[in-house]
């Protein structure tokens, strides 16, 4: 199912635009088209595919049995290389890619962690973070901007250099990570949710499930002075303001401003065991976030966030939007997305209520669930696209695990 991603991602933004140019909700459902992509074949033999990224014009997946799988949409080129492994049965986790494409991170199964520069495609293991299970990366925006500005020598300096940027990991904790040259500069834990809930007395049972670091977002003010960050768990959304520098926005300038060292948080009941936080732009990576979304049980929780004004709030809740229902919504109608998912009856017990992962567009969240996909205009919160996996194709195509931009 990943090989849709790219035509599902490239449409909605253009159905975007033209949702722009009418109504509230005129969102055509003729906006939104699904195809193959015919270059990229799956081998059984390298496993299926649980995890994915896409960044720059280039696609990713992470397999069950630990291969790395590239495509460039720009060369019609696929490429695979397996991640180093202890064990024979140690897949890949989660990948993350930065905006340029340049950066991955890899995390396995077993608790390896790696980086690879996307030229070399050389693993390099990241010792101190050993056995630490990699949930969330937020990358530094002003690092995309210098390779993006920069030519020649400079632009192939500025591409292996990553600046600050945040790791968020299943225990809890946040790491300010640097890469110069393709080597790992510094690697420093700045929060943990545990101390922090240690420090504001909430006397609370607590899991690994409740503090794993499920999302996590950086992004600068417009003046530079000061860096939003925003953490989540799956019942709580953490924000952080400070500066100049990124370690500086964890520090607390006294314990009497904030027990948990965050400027403020929401939270809303869960029972769930996975959640994802994404900001949602104009432009990127050139432009500012206006808002971001988080999967909560309840519904998708929407935020408005503005980083022009320092004096002022820079995150305010903007209320959730309630997830699709099954019954009563059709399949695709029109073009060879018919003929490969054809419209059929809905089986709501075998579906889940909860999307396994959002991407975001201009005016639209596109929700996965495990056998369907919903096109979501955030405006009017009308379905403008809806394709549904019957039985057939499940066998044929597996599960949705995994929503991209780029």
């Amino acid at each position: 199912p990943f090989r849709y991603a790219h035509k599902i991602m490239q449409d909605s933004r253009q159905g975007s635009h033209d949702s722009d140019n009418g109504s509230e909700g005129d969102c055509r459902v003729d906006a939104f088209n699904i195809d193959f992509l015919s270059e990229w074949k799956h081998d059984p033999e390298k496993g299926n595919h649980v995890t994915g990224a896409a960044a720059n014009n280039l696609l990713f997946a992470g397999t069950d049995q630990g291969w790395l799988i590239r495509y460039s949409l720009m060369e019609d080129k696929l490429w695979s290389v397996q991640c180093p492994h202890t064990s024979p049965n140690e897949g890949i986790y989660k990948i993350f890619v930065d905006p340029t494409g340049n950066h991955i991170i890899i995390c396995t199964t077993g608790g390896s962690c790696f980086y690879m520069y996307n030229e070399t495609s050389k693993f390099v293991q990241l010792k101190k973070l050993q056995f630490v299970w990699i949930e969330s990366v937020a990358w530094n925006k002003l690092a995309a901007q210098a390779w993006c500005n920069a030519t020649g020598k400079a632009k192939k300096k500025a591409a292996g250099n990553t600046m600050s940027f945040l790791i968020g990991s299943r225990d809890g904790e946040i790491f300010e990570v640097v890469f110069e040259d393709q080597k790992e500069r510094q690697c420093t834990r700045v929060w943990r949710i545990k101390d922090s809930l240690d420090q504001s007395r909430e006397f609370i049972v607590i899991t690994d499930q409740d503090i794993a670091i499920r999302g996590l977002l950086m992004e600068p003010y417009t003046d530079d002075t000061r860096i939003f960050v925003a953490c989540c768990t799956t019942s709580r959304l953490y924000y952080f303001v400070g500066g100049p520098t990124v370690s500086d926005v964890f520090q607390a300038k006294s314990q009497a401003e904030t027990g948990t060292h965050a400027k403020g948080f929401h939270e809303l009941p869960s029972r769930v065991s996975e959640s994802e936080l994404h900001f949602t732009f104009t432009e990127y990576p050139l432009g500012q976030p206006n808002g971001l979304v988080w999967i909560t049980e309840p519904g998708l929780f929407q935020g408005r966030v503005s980083l022009s004004d320092t004096s002022k709030t820079p995150f305010t809740s903007n209320g959730l939007i309630e997830y699709p229902h099954f019954s009563g919504l059709e399949g695709a109608k029109s073009g060879k997305a018919r003929r490969l998912l054809l419209s059929q009856e809905i089986k709501t017990d075998s579906a889940k209520k909860l999307p396994c992962s959002v991407a975001m567009s201009k005016f639209h969240a596109i929700m996965l669930f495990d056998d369907r996909l919903y096109c979501l205009h955030t405006l009017s919160q009308r379905i403008s696209y809806s394709m549904v996996f019957t039985g057939e194709d499940v066998h044929k195509y597996g599960w949705f695990c995994k929503a991209a931009t780029d």
